[in-house]
């Protein structure tokens, strides 16, 4: 049987001067029924990656708190806006129906922290977002 999944691609969407880093945190919320699961955080290779040619950079992924980083080593770069950050993969269980809201979290306690990183700013909080939507028992997924 296969199985159905569902990916949601995180972009930047506004351009900054002076980026060093991010990390997202990702939630999810709604549906009528079934669930679903986080089973991969990654960073495609894509010619519109926020770093993209940028060779000194550490990644981590957390795929059981849904969260994952991308800091550059050594200073910031220039970036544009719609430029990509990631993608998350879930796992649509055979039950799910209705819609389900992808959300990136952001609050000012240590478990929800989604923020930028600018080399001469620190950190930067994130104004709020669009969600994405993965609708499923329609067809669409």
């Amino acid at each position: 049987m296969a199985t159905n999944t569902a990916r949601v691609r995180v972009f930047l969407n506004e351009p900054m001067p002076d980026m060093q880093g991010y990390q997202l945190h990702l939630g999810v919320s709604g549906g009528q029924s079934g669930q679903l699961d986080l089973v991969a955080v990654s960073i495609e290779p894509r010619g519109d990656f926020v770093f993209n040619g940028v060779a000194d950079r550490d990644d981590a992924f957390n795929v059981a708190t849904g969260q994952m980083l991308s800091l550059l080593e050594l200073g910031g770069v220039a970036t544009r806006a719609n430029a990509y950050l990631a993608t998350f993969t879930y796992r649509v269980s055979a039950e799910a129906l209705g819609d389900f809201v992808i959300d990136v979290l952001h609050d000012a306690s240590l478990e929800h922290q989604t923020f930028l990183v600018a080399s001469d700013a620190g950190r930067i909080e994130v104004n709020p977002v669009t969600p994405g939507v993965v609708q499923t028992g329609r067809g669409t997924k």
